[in-house]
């Protein structure tokens, strides 16, 4: 499964020439840090990401596309209260919930410049939930609400911005 994030600029000057001249500028300089800017802007996202999670399966499902999880089968439900009381769904001893919150040794947290992969590993159940079985219905844990989209963007404009200040480039931005 691909995760895939989509980035769109807009510059915009409200008519001040200055501002667009002093970011070509600055990219000019920032060169090659701005051609690494993975490297700041996804150690950024890896927070927003395992807090999206935690927030997921605290719902137990609260995502925009799948909404609540959907409850477990009659016959499930009752051998998971005999042999896991009280755990909630998509938590049976923890593994897959420690993976995405961050907590586990099978989350997977990679990155590059150019591509970040942020999963599990070793939880080869993890896309059955995801996109369900014949016999089990989907439980996204990916499945990412407003408040994701919102840092998100954040966590994006702030690796920007360490991008610039490495290549020592922030003063012709901050110059307006």
């Amino acid at each position: 499964m691909t995760v895939a994030l989509k980035l769109e600029w807009e510059i915009g000057s409200n008519g001040k020439s200055h501002t667009i001249h002093s970011l070509a500028a600055a990219v000019e300089r920032a060169g090659a840090k701005l051609e690494q800017v993975g490297e700041f802007i996804f150690p950024r996202l890896i927070p927003a990401l395992e807090a999206a999670e935690k927030r997921q399966f605290s719902a137990e499902g609260a995502g925009p596309v799948a909404g609540k999880w959907a409850a477990l089968s009659p016959q499930y439900a009752a051998w998971k209260q005999q042999h896991y009381p009280g755990k909630p769904i998509l938590e049976r001893e923890g593994v897959l919930k420690q993976a995405l919150t961050g907590s586990g040794g099978n989350s997977l947290r990679e990155y590059t410049h150019e591509a970040m992969n942020f999963g599990t590993i070793g939880v080869p159940y993890a896309s059955f939930h995801q996109l369900g079985t014949g016999r089990m219905a989907a439980r996204p844990p990916l499945d990412f609400d407003e408040k994701f989209q919102a840092d998100m963007v954040k966590a994006l404009q702030l690796g920007v911005v360490d991008a610039f200040r490495a290549a020592d480039a922030a003063d012709l931005l901050e110059s307006e």
